[in-house]
Formats: structure tokens, sequence, C-alpha cells
């Protein structure tokens, strides 16, 4: 996610980052496949990505986690912040994208 920020295909990212079908033909025309690393993802996009020879992995960040990742040089170097367990509702989420084909 951080990539797609800094080479200004997105604005922002606010809680993540969402691939949807819209832009597929996009990516479908680039002919390379892509590998993304993202927050969610529509079925449609996940099976033109896979057409692609391209993967999607969804990873799971909080807040904090998401700022850390974005811009690592505002925290200090010493200190590593770990993953929590989801709440509930995100679990739920996570196991219907993984039903969806994608690696969560």
């Amino acid at each position: 996610m951080r990539n797609l920020l800094e080479s200004g295909c997105l604005s922002q990212i606010k809680f993540g980052v969402k691939i949807l079908s819209k832009g597929a033909d996009k990516i479908a025309a680039l002919g390379k496949p892509i590998h993304l690393e993202v927050s969610d993802a529509s079925l449609s996009a996940i099976e033109i990505i896979r057409k692609s020879g391209g993967s999607i992995k969804v990873v799971y960040r909080t807040p904090l986690l998401m700022r850390y990742h974005l811009k690592p040089h505002k925290f200090q170097t010493y200190k590593e912040l770990k993953t929590p367990m989801p709440p509930q509702k995100r679990v739920i989420k996570l196991e219907k994208l993984r039903d969806k084909g994608l690696e969560v």
C-alpha cells in the first residue's frame, strides 16, 4: 500500500485499499502479473488479477499499524508494533475473503 501511495496511484489512505473491478480492465491491459497487498477486493477484480498471473494478499491493520506502515520514519526504530487479533466482525469478514480464494 505504501508503494501505491508513493507512486501517486493513490492520494491518501485512511483505512486501507480496496481493489474494485471498475479499473480491472486497465489491469488486464497491462499484460503483466501484479502482486498486491490490500485490505479488501471484489470478486471480479480477484478473478481478473488472477487471470493475468498476479496475486492478492489481504492484510489486517489497525489505524496505528497503518500509520506505521505508511510512515515508518515517524516512529522510533527500537520499537516494533505487533498485529493484534482483529475484532470478531473483522474475523468473519476475513474468513469470507479467504473463502473467495484470497491469501489472508
